[in-house]
């Protein structure tokens, strides 16, 4: 490892949980079950505009969201591993909460400025690893 490389590591830090192989492997998982469920019509799926998000480097997803649906397969429909900042309570439901933790995902306690910075101090830390970090504004 030459010297400019280790010093952008050291800069960027550990490599967050939701870009590690355990998070991928879930990813892979739960993706299957998604496009299965699109596939067979079970619930109605239109994806456009995929081929915008770039195959390689640090993105930002931001998208609206009518329902806990759309959350979830925009997550599915994306071909890259993504960290999406997320409602706190999502970490005390049973499954989801299992889910949202395996997958490194970040929570964020509405109007509480702490939480806030915590969740952007890892936000930049999944861009600064190249990833894709999805946000409903």
């Amino acid at each position: 490892m030459n010297e400019q490389s280790g010093r952008r590591r050291e800069q960027s830090g550990r490599r967050p949980k939701g870009l590690g192989k355990r998070a991928w492997l879930t990813t892979q998982f739960v993706r299957r079950i998604l496009r299965t469920l699109a596939w067979s019509n079970v619930v109605r799926v239109t994806v456009t505009g995929r081929e915008l998000v770039p195959k390689s480097g640090p993105v930002i997803v931001a998208s609206n969201h009518i329902s806990m649906l759309d959350a979830v397969f925009l997550w599915g429909a994306l071909r890259r591993r993504a960290i999406a900042i997320a409602m706190a309570e999502l970490w005390s439901w049973p499954v989801v909460g299992w889910l949202v933790r395996r997958l490194g995902h970040i929570p964020v306690v509405r109007r509480d400025s702490v939480s806030g910075q915590s969740a952007m101090a890892q936000a930049e830390q999944i861009l600064r690893h190249g990833g894709v970090l999805i946000i409903y504004p």
